[in-house]
């Protein structure tokens, strides 16, 4: 078995403090569920809004992926689990719009929720974190913030060019689609059985297109190709073995932000004991790192 998928799920009956499935759009999976460190009082806290991974076209923001965020209750950060449509029902970038409206409802009642809305973090494992990763890279941006409608407001997604995002945390994210198999190629380590000849993948459904066929589009649903230089820290987090995402993925694009924007600006981590959606990302020392990244972004 290549991905370690943990059977433990976030013990969110034992939180005293939450908001449960606030929508942000009409579909059943366009809500957030918030939940509040113990023991705050009346002080703002910082927010970790999680995305859920699943190859965009399952998972569940209630699901096992969110254990490693869930931990940073303990240490006074609020956690946003947020859903988003999947593939079956809205291809890129709807699902891109829909990370930007759940930022966009937090960032709205953050004052009513006692939530700091200048320590928002982006995060998400494997698909929610490269869609953390291509809402944090094109915020503000009209093409990916949403759709209008004739009237000029928003149908799908948000306005977020004032959004301050405070930083990215992304769990062994795809970063650029075009060059996955070469990089599985030359790391030469097992690899988990793509699809046959001629069938869509994954990442083809949640694009609509065999990616392979349509470069140009392709490059569009990478981050790797968003990289600009006032994107907010990033933390990139990644097993060396992973099997259905390369850990070259994670150091290509930790590579790119650094020629761009500066020594500094990221943070790659990359493992050689860890594989996919493994369950040792929720261990103290992966929980010690997230934690210094946070307070140093």
């Amino acid at each position: 078995m290549f991905a370690r998928v943990s059977e433990e799920i976030p013990d969110t009956g034992a939180v005293a403090e939450k908001h449960l499935n606030l929508p942000y759009g009409t579909d059943i999976r366009q809500a957030i569920d918030i939940y509040m460190p113990e023991n705050r009082g009346d002080r703002a806290v910082p927010a970790v809004i999680f995305l859920h991974g699943g190859g965009w076209q399952s998972g569940d923001r209630a699901d096992a992926q969110m254990l490693p965020v869930f931990r940073l209750l303990r240490h006074g950060y609020a956690v946003v689990s947020a859903g988003y449509r999947l593939s079956d029902t809205a291809v890129f970038p709807r699902n891109v719009y829909d990370v930007k409206a759940a930022l966009r409802l937090v960032y709205d009642g953050a004052e009513r929720l006692g939530i700091d809305r200048e320590r928002l973090f982006l995060s998400g494992a494997s698909a929610g974190g490269h869609l953390a990763l291509m809402a944090a890279f094109t915020l503000g941006q009209a093409a990916f913030d949403g759709a209008r409608g004739r009237d000029g407001a928003f149908s799908e997604g948000a306005d977020t060019s004032e959004i301050p995002l405070a930083g990215v945390i992304a769990f062994y994210p795809p970063t650029d689609f075009l060059a996955q198999d070469a990089q599985f190629e030359a790391a030469d380590i097992p690899r988990a059985a793509p699809e046959p000849e001629g069938v869509l993948g994954a990442a083809d459904i949640m694009f609509g297109v065999k990616m392979s066929s349509a470069p140009d589009l392709a490059r569009l649903v990478s981050p790797v190709n968003f990289v600009h230089k006032n994107i907010p820290p990033v933390l990139l987090l990644h097993g060396r073995l992973d099997p259905i995402v390369p850990s070259a993925q994670s150091a290509e694009l930790h590579e790119k932000i650094e020629a761009i924007c500066g020594s500094g600006r990221s943070e790659c981590i990359i493992s050689d004991g860890i594989l996919h959606a493994d369950p040792d990302y929720a261990r103290p020392e992966w929980t010690e790192a997230i934690l210094r990244f946070l307070e140093r972004a």
